[in-house]
């Protein structure tokens, strides 16, 4: 005699259809936002490698700084990275523990620059300094905006990984104790401040240039920017 509790071969073949739908739904979903996270991270990564790359340029027009690796963060001539800066960033946050948070962090890491700078009148960038400054922002952003973020030996190796074989944990452990010395530790930012930078971001407007011709000695501007 029949079973009538059991389905029938055409209820069972219907619902495994419709469960490998429901599963190439969610998979085509999560495709998507990969490669909208990937284009994000390209984005971000290509306007902040731009900037500084200008940034750069203008500086090393004056012949002191073209040919002087000398100063906090300098690298010797020897063991400046042979990548672009564009590439190294975009394999770094491709690399992320966390990609969803790749925007906020480089962001971040951008303004803690600017205030590193606005206290450190003499720096000027240059090829000799920004792979170090760059990556030790972006280790100080990481550990500030994310609970349980890799620690400095995992991003060491990281950052060897992808090319940047120079800096190695001792050196960067000493890069960081010096850039929040400089910066006094002043790790917030007001959240009007980073909505400036983000917009900026967005119309590919470097608000670091902006920042770099406020005088040194007017320090009511610098806090207003920086939330000091």
């Amino acid at each position: 005699m029949q079973n009538r509790d059991l389905p029938s071969t055409e209820k069972v073949t219907k619902n495994l259809k419709r469960k490998a739908t429901e599963t190439d739904l969610v998979d085509t979903k999560a495709n998507d936002q990969k490669k909208l996270t990937n284009e994000k991270i390209q984005t971000i990564a290509e306007t902040v490698a731009s900037i500084y790359t200008q940034i750069i340029e203008l500086n090393e027009k004056d012949s002191k700084y073209m040919d002087n690796p000398s100063g906090p963060f300098a690298l010797p001539r020897s063991a400046i990275p042979q990548l672009s800066l564009h590439s190294f960033l975009t394999r770094l946050c491709r690399a992320a523990m966390f990609p969803e948070t790749v925007e906020t962090i480089l962001i971040t890491a951008f303004i803690y620059i600017d205030k590193f700078i606005n206290a450190h009148s003499q720096f000027k960038l240059t090829k000799y300094n920004i792979f170090p400054l760059v990556i030790t922002s972006i280790l100080t952003a990481s550990k500030f905006l994310i609970d349980g973020s890799q620690q400095n030996s995992l991003f060491a190796e990281a950052v060897k990984d992808i090319g940047v074989k120079s800096i190695d944990i001792k050196l960067l452990n000493k890069y960081e104790a010096e850039f929040l010395f400089i910066i006094n530790f002043n790790l917030f930012i007001p959240e009007k401040v980073y909505q400036d930078y983000a917009d900026s971001f967005r119309t590919a407007i470097p608000l670091h240039s902006q920042a770099q011709e406020v005088p040194s000695s007017d320090s009511s501007v610098s806090a207003k920017r920086f939330g000091k």
